[in-house]
């Protein structure tokens, strides 16, 4: 048995980095894509910089839940 694969090129991929002011930890963080699914789900204590790498090309929005009983 064999299998083939192959994947895009570097360039064919974008990233996010993102640093929040003023936030409550514990946080998630979701990158939605436009039907409205998750493409990351990212659970944090403390503070830091938020980084999504290689996305591929479309429109996304940005979840940011506070987690007040800290359960992710």
């Amino acid at each position: 048995m064999s299998f083939k694969s192959s994947t895009r090129i570097k360039d064919d991929y974008g990233s996010v980095r993102i640093d929040l002011k003023n936030e409550k930890y514990p946080l998630i963080i979701q990158l939605v894509n436009e039907k409205g699914e998750v493409v990351y789900d990212l659970f944090f204590t403390e503070k830091t910089v938020i980084d999504f790498p290689l996305i591929t090309a479309g429109e996304y929005s940005l979840r940011v839940i506070y987690d007040e009983n800290g359960n992710g």
